[in-house]
């Protein structure tokens, strides 16, 4: 996986690795993917979503509201993973605001609230 980020260094293919490095519970890794992803594109929705995820993961409350709040800003429209966000807020039997958003949110949504005059 490093070694694409090296052949190929992006947002998206940082927010591969850190996606995949995530998805195998090697939640370093993922946060250092995650974090360079960020560096190198800090308006990406999904890569702000991915780091709210892994903060959740990982006992970061504080982190996760913050990086959902980007992921919202930034019009993260992923429908399922707004869904895992939420959900993993539930489990933690977080009541939040964001949680709310992020279980309701949807790409019609999204595309309305981009495209409001």
């Amino acid at each position: 996986m490093q070694q694409a980020c090296a052949v190929r260094p992006c947002a998206s293919t940082w927010l591969g690795a850190g996606i995949a490095y995530h998805r195998l519970q090697d939640y370093d890794n993922a946060d250092v993917a995650l974090m360079e992803a960020n560096v190198m594109n800090n308006r990406h929705a999904e890569v702000w979503g991915y780091l709210a995820l892994l903060a959740l993961h990982t006992g970061q409350a504080a982190e996760a509201e913050q990086a959902t709040m980007w992921a919202l800003r930034c019009e993260l429209c992923n429908t399922q993973l707004l869904i895992e966000i939420g959900e993993q807020y539930m489990t933690l039997g977080r009541s939040v605001v964001t949680c709310t958003n992020a279980l309701s949110w949807s790409r019609d949504d999204a595309w309305t609230w981009s495209h409001r005059s």
